[in-house]
C-alpha cells in the first residue's frame, strides 16, 4: 500500500468518514512494519493501541465497578453540599454576631453620669435640657410656616375646581331637562295608528 493512500485514509479517519474496512487497512499498514514516513510515525502507537483495546473484553464486574463509583461520587457531593450549608449557616451566625457587637458599640451611651445626688442640681439639668429642646423645636417649627403659605396659595385652585364641578353638574341637568321636554312632546303627538 502506498504512502499517499495511507495519508488520505488517515485524513479521512480524523474527519470521521472511514468505514470499518478502511480502518482495518490503516491498522494493517502499521502492523506490517514497513517503512513508515516520519510525518505519520507518531500515529503508529495511536492506531495500534486502538487495535489492542478493541480486542479486549470488559471485566465481568465492570457494571458493579461503575455503579460503586457513581455511589461514591454521590456521597462526596452530598458531603460537600452539607458542608457548604453548614458553612453558610456558620457565616450567617458570625455576621449577625458582628452586627450585634457593632450596634452595641454605637448605641452604648458614652460620657453620661448615671445619677445626680443633689435634687436641685438635677432640676437645673432637666430644666436646661427642656429649654434646649424647646429652642430647637422653635427652629424646626419655622419651616411649617412655609407650608401654611403654600396651602393658602392653593385655595383659589381648589375653588376653581369646585366651580368646574358645579358647571359640569349644571350641564348634565340641562341635558336632562332637554330630554324630559322631548319626552313630553312625544305625548302630545297625535297617534295616527288608529
Amino acid at each position: 500500500m502506498n504512502t499517499e493512500m495511507i495519508l488520505s485514509l488517515i485524513d479521512k479517519y480524523f474527519e470521521g468518514n472511514t468505514s470499518l474496512q478502511e480502518e482495518n487497512q490503516i491498522r494493517d499498514f502499521f502492523l506490517a512494519g514497513v517503512s513508515i514516513p516520519e510525518e505519520i510515525a507518531p500515529l503508529k502507537e495511536y492506531f495500534l493501541s486502538i487495535d489492542k483495546f478493541s480486542n479486549t473484553l470488559p471485566s465481568d464486574n465492570l457494571e458493579e465497578k461503575i455503579l460503586a463509583r457513581i455511589d461514591q461520587e454521590e456521597k462526596k457531593r452530598k458531603l460537600n453540599r452539607s458542608f457548604n450549608i453548614r458553612m453558610y449557616i456558620t457565616s450567617g451566625i458570625a455576621a449577625a454576631f458582628i452586627l450585634l457587637i457593632g450596634f452595641q458599640q454605637t448605641i452604648k451611651p458614652t460620657g453620661m453620669k448615671s445619677t445626680v445626688e443633689d435634687p436641685m442640681l438635677a432640676m437645673q439639668i432637666v430644666t436646661s435640657a427642656f429649654a434646649e429642646v424647646n429652642k430647637n423645636m422653635g427652629k424646626g417649627m419655622t419651616n411649617f410656616q412655609y407650608l401654611n403659605q403654600v396651602s393658602k396659595a392653593t385655595e383659589p385652585v381648589s375653588k376653581i375646581q369646585m366651580l368646574n364641578n358645579s358647571m359640569e353638574k349644571a350641564a348634565k341637568v340641562h341635558y336632562f331637562n332637554k330630554g324630559y321636554k322631548a319626552f313630553q312632546n312625544m305625548h302630545e303627538i297625535p297617534n295616527t295608528d288608529k
